[in-house]
Formats: C-alpha cells, sequence, structure tokens
C-alpha cells in the first residue's frame, strides 16, 4: 500500500488521483491495506494527474516524476536535501 510506504517515509500527504482507491471511495480495502496508516498520512483526491499537479505548483511545490527514460536520473541516486523548495514526488 502507498499509504505504508508513505508512512514509513514521513510524507506529509498523498495525492490520490483518478480511480485510484481512497479511504472514501473503498473505506474496508484501504483501510485492510494500508494497516492504519491512512488514519496517520493526509491525502487528497483529484480527478486526474494534472489538476494535483497544478494544485501543488500554485502551493509553491517543485514537482518530481518517477519514470522510466533513458535520460532518467536514478532516485537512489537523487540529493532531495539539495532542492531549494517543498517537492511532490509523482508516481505512476
Amino acid at each position: 500500500s502507498i499509504f505504508r510506504s508513505a508512512d514509513s517515509m514521513g510524507v506529509q500527504e498523498l495525492a490520490l488521483c483518478g480511480y485510484t482507491p481512497n479511504p472514501e471511495s473503498d473505506p474496508k480495502g484501504i483501510d485492510k491495506t494500508s494497516l492504519g496508516s491512512s488514519q496517520s498520512v493526509s491525502w487528497k483526491v483529484f480527478n486526474n494527474s494534472n489538476e494535483a499537479i497544478e494544485y501543488y505548483k500554485k502551493d509553491g511545490f517543485e514537482i518530481l516524476a518517477l519514470e522510466t527514460t533513458e535520460d532518467a536520473v536514478d532516485f537512489r541516486n537523487f540529493k532531495f536535501n539539495t532542492l531549494s523548495k517543498k517537492s511532490a514526488i509523482l508516481l505512476g
């Protein structure tokens, strides 16, 4: 569950986009897979990823995306502490 991973990494908030299950649409399923972490990680629901990106950009976030391309930087080597802004990471 992304909620468990986010909780273990100290993520402040999850942006759940599109048809992604969330605690409102599937409370029993999310509660079961998150093992309670859906109660400790804040979350917002967006219609699509573009809506989420615009929301976080307007709030001053730098947007990072995990993607597999030839010029991608391996996230394990990325220096997150060098970022000058608060950051949002786009997954999937």
